[in-house]
């Protein structure tokens, strides 16, 4: 499977995949993924995530298309990219979500993360934090979580998914002025 913002009729940049079964030498039709209908006359810096678990592949992306969905989204596809699921909120309610990263576990946990403000901080105006989501099997979203031990802004994180629940996340940051990438690990389900 490719994924890719695609630019359709009226600068709409929504996702969209491609699937090749004869590794790489065709693909099917390109397929749109969800109907966010982000108009922007440009290209958005920011692409999509994706994860397999078992034979579900998860797709994470931004939209800005309109207050009610902006932020980071979540589908998956169950038979290998023909349909998707109803895309539903990764960031829920956290303000400037952006640039997701998506790890599946060997138990099948799965674990979304991104950047974002805390909109109960600063009334919103603070630095970029990163935020942590499980997904459960049957596509349910926990709150996102706080990464603790963020304490400058943090962008552009990545994630992977170890036994035990164990998660590890990396993100990079401004610590006095000097780029530095940044290392925590935890638990999934636990604060």
């Amino acid at each position: 499977m490719v994924f890719w913002r695609h630019v359709y009729p009226g600068s709409i940049r929504d996702m969209t995949v491609a699937v090749s079964i004869d590794s790489g030498q065709t693909f099917s039709a390109p397929k749109r993924v969800a109907e966010d209908n982000w108009k922007i006359n440009g290209c958005p810096d920011s692409g999509a995530a994706t994860a397999r678990s078992g034979n579900r592949v998860y797709l994470a992306w931004l939209t800005e298309a309109s207050p009610k969905i902006s932020g980071v989204r979540l589908s998956w596809s169950d038979d290998g990219g023909k349909t998707w699921a109803p895309a539903v909120s990764g960031s829920q309610g956290v303000l400037d979500a952006n640039f997701p990263a998506l790890a599946a576990g060997e138990d099948g946990k799965l674990e979304l993360v991104f950047q974002g403000r805390d909109p109960k901080w600063q009334a919103g105006w603070n630095r970029l934090g990163i935020f942590a989501v499980e997904i459960g099997k049957d596509g349910q979203l926990t709150p996102p979580l706080g990464i603790p031990g963020v304490t400058s802004t943090a962008t552009r994180p990545a994630v992977g998914v170890g036994a035990g629940g164990r998660i590890y996340v990396v993100w990079t940051g401004d610590e006095q002025s000097k780029r530095t990438v940044f290392f925590s690990r935890g638990r999934a389900g636990s604060e």
